[in-house]
């Protein structure tokens, strides 16, 4: 974060190349010491050019010889530091270069012969209450009328005091529509047992453990899905901090090493950690999310290479149009989300595959892959069609801007959303604004404001006339810190 201030501080636009070289983290060859936790510097690499489109990110990841790094794997190196290339992701082996890319996999129909899941098993789902946690329990429980142990963090009443909580459980009551789920589960002919935990507590995750195996004598298959959805946890990179940071990291890294030691001794048919196609495209605000899931897709690989369990990192896209964290970018998205049968149906062939990582993409993800990780370039009104809203708003909506900052901000958006007349009032994603085009516009008031608008600007104040509003206190910020000289200077 604060490599990114120093970049784009004051506003500036300045084109910048930023190398992060790195040591094993790629699984290339399949001989690295794989490092999870310092794979997760591939989260900002993949972030940083989304949100300051001035800055260009190239990773650039070398294999150790024997004795560490020779003269000719530091040749290379050089070299790669200092070549132009639009490559982002490379990786240095004896000799080669290598550079990462995606093909599509074609699963066969789930035969059950083949399948994985077995007839009464005990399967464990961390984030089991979730959204995609409850969809894989019910799943669980239609196919092989499995018994599954739903983890969260809110504790639910003895069942002695079920009935009472049902009755007066209001619409919005959490606790009673966890207890209705539990009911529905049990009528489909499931066993459920519902325990209480923090998954980064290595404590509380191994008593989870050994209670399910007090209970039914084994744990059989495992579904990491814990995920901290606190508003706060989504962030640009100027604006994160420890505690965000700790917040996002603890169930995917402290959850993921803590149940690493609860299932030791366990024979495992499975242990999907639920990872993220965040850690793939990145995403505006996203930088905290996409980081911890690549130390799952890091830690599955390296996990795979000294045990004989199958764990599997899947990087799911957006279930059901998923409640996302209300970001710029959150509708691209949604707008891809798979229904919750399609995400069952998923995770079924991911465990056929019997891979290290399998990422589950509702759309071609080379094509994708290259949209999100391009750089940014200046757009110009004929680079896209008007959205249908610059059409139909009639003539009565709009309101024009009332001082130079708003006039400013309003031709900014005119020229990067091709629409003729934008005013004080347009919300910038219902005039057609995305992810993209948000950082385009953001990169352009800095360089004329010379203030920092951070990348949550566009959510905090949607129109001109907010936006306006954000500019004119940052100005006021900035005059205030000028001393007598600077002021002096300016006159």
């Amino acid at each position: 974060a604060w490599l990114v201030a120093a970049l784009a501080g004051g506003g500036a636009t300045t084109p910048t190349d930023l190398r992060v070289v790195s040591s094993e983290i790629y699984d290339v060859v399949g001989t690295e010491l794989l490092r999870p936790e310092r794979a997760t510097v591939l989260g900002p690499c993949l972030v940083i050019p989304q949100e300051y489109p001035h800055v260009r990110v190239r990773s650039i990841d070398v294999g150790a010889d024997a004795e560490g790094w020779s003269e000719a794997t530091l040749s290379s190196l050089c070299a790669e530091v200092l070549a132009d290339v639009a490559d982002t992701d490379v990786a240095l082996r004896a000799g080669h270069r290598w550079v990462r890319q995606y093909e599509p996999v074609v699963v066969q129909e789930i035969d059950p012969a083949r399948r994985v899941l077995r007839p009464g098993g005990a399967y464990l789902l961390t984030g089991g209450f979730g959204r995609v946690g409850r969809a894989i329990a019910e799943h669980l429980v239609r196919t092989v009328r499995a018994r599954v142990a739903l983890v969260g963090r809110t504790p639910l009443p003895p069942r002695t005091e079920w009935e009472r909580r049902l009755a007066k459980g209001a619409a919005d009551d959490g606790v009673a529509e966890r207890l209705r789920f539990i009911r529905r589960l049990e009528e489909l002919g499931g066993e459920v047992l519902a325990l209480s935990a923090d998954v980064a507590s290595a404590e509380q995750v191994e008593r989870v453990v050994a209670t399910v195996v007090a209970r039914w004598g084994a744990v059989h298959g495992v579904v990491h899905g814990a995920v901290e959805t606190a508003g706060d946890t989504w962030a640009g990179l100027a604006e994160v901090d420890l505690t965000s940071m700790r917040a996002t990291f603890a169930p995917k890294v402290s959850g993921v090493r803590a149940l690493e030691r609860a299932l030791a001794g366990q024979t495992l048919d499975f242990c999907v950690l639920a990872s993220s196609i965040a850690s793939v495209l990145g995403g505006i605000q996203y930088a905290g999310y996409a980081a911890a899931n690549i130390f799952m897709d890091t830690f599955a690989a390296a996990k795979r290479r000294e045990s004989a369990a199958r764990w599997t990192a899947v990087n799911w896209d957006a279930w059901d149009g998923a409640a996302l964290a209300d970001s710029v970018g959150a509708h691209a998205f949604v707008a891809l989300a798979m229904s919750s049968e399609e995400g069952v149906d998923a995770l079924e062939r991911a465990l056929l595959l019997d891979a290290a990582q399998v990422i589950v993409s509702t759309s071609d993800l080379a094509p994708r892959v290259a949209r999100w990780s391009e750089r940014f370039r200046e757009a110009s009104p004929a680079d896209a069609a008007p959205p249908p809203f610059a059409a139909a708003r009639a003539d009565a909506d709009y309101v024009a801007p009332r001082n130079e900052v708003e006039r400013v901000i309003a031709e900014v958006w005119q020229l990067m959303l091709g629409i003729e007349r934008v005013g004080i009032n347009d919300n910038f994603l219902r005039i057609g604004g995305h992810s993209l085009v948000g950082t385009q516009i953001l990169a352009r008031l800095r360089s004329v404001f010379r203030v920092h608008l951070p990348v949550s600007a566009l959510l905090r104040a949607p129109t001109v006339a907010e936006l306006a509003q954000t500019v004119e206190a940052l100005l006021i910020e900035e005059i205030s810190r000028l001393s007598e000289d600077d002021v002096a200077q300016l006159r």
